[in-house]
């Protein structure tokens, strides 16, 4: 489950534009187990605050609401099939 988010993170999340550039894909890995334990509650809306305040407070960027919104529903689809 965590190459698959992993992935996720890297091509349909990469809010630093890092894996776009060519960089590493594993740039987002450290959130993982953070964004697991969120996302098993099933709460979309809970994951998707989880990821802008990744954005926000730890990358300090503007945050991307709609792409974290879409990042989360997979997520949450992810971890409730792997329960």
């Amino acid at each position: 489950m965590n190459d698959l988010i992993s992935r996720l993170l890297a091509y349909h999340w990469d809010p630093l534009g890092s894996v776009a550039r060519g960089g590493y894909t594993n740039e987002y890995d450290s959130y993982i187990l953070s964004l697991i334990k969120v996302a098993r509650n099933g709460q979309v809306a809970e994951v998707a605050e989880t990821l802008l305040e990744i954005e926000r407070l730890q990358m300090m960027l503007n945050g991307q609401p709609q792409k974290a919104t879409g990042v989360a529903r997979l997520l949450v689809r992810i971890c409730s099939k792997r329960q």
